[in-house]
């Protein structure tokens, strides 16, 4: 592909962009582009950009880290006109807290993750339950294609009075 094309692709595509780095790997020892993934996402608490007053933007690790835990806390069919994102993670809450729903919790945030996210490689899932909270904190490694360093995030998951009622009442 050429230049034009790759920028014309640049434009399709909204959730990275290519930047250039310089190697040198010509023969002739001239410098050649090369190109890494940095991705970007709208940050969910709006906030305000005060150089453009436009909203703000989160790029790379971050815009990863703020997917991750938005699909893990999105139920099936929460999202309207996309029944495939989603999961029972706040189902498996109401369970008992065993072995079996700590690994059954592990299995859906992995199925969750390789299934709505391939901007990450998901490297471990770690799910703590704590017992005197009522909760768990789930600890999810992952890399990506533009940083070979591993990253991490942890998600604390609670039942909330909302969801109790949804559990009850099918609400």
């Amino acid at each position: 592909m050429g230049y034009y094309e790759d920028q014309e692709l640049l434009s399709k595509e909204n959730r990275y962009e290519l930047t250039p780095y310089y190697t040198n790997t010509t023969a002739a020892g001239r410098k050649k582009p090369a190109y890494t993934r940095t991705y970007k996402d709208v940050a969910f608490n709006m906030f305000q950009n005060p150089m453009n007053r436009d909203l703000g933007k989160k790029n790379g690790s971050p815009a990863i880290k703020q997917a991750i835990i938005a699909l893990i806390k999105t139920s099936n069919y929460e999202r309207p006109y996309q029944p495939h994102i989603g999961s029972r993670i706040k189902r498996l809450l109401f369970e008992q807290m065993d072995l079996v729903t700590e690994e059954l919790l592990r299995s859906e945030v992995r199925a969750v993750l390789m299934r709505n996210e391939p901007r990450a490689t998901i490297q471990d899932v770690k799910v703590t339950p704590q017992y005197e909270h009522n909760r768990y904190v789930v600890r999810i490694v992952f890399t990506t294609e533009s940083t070979p360093d591993p990253d991490s995030v942890d998600i604390i998951l609670q039942k909330t009075a909302g969801e109790l009622s949804e559990y009850l009442f099918g609400g």
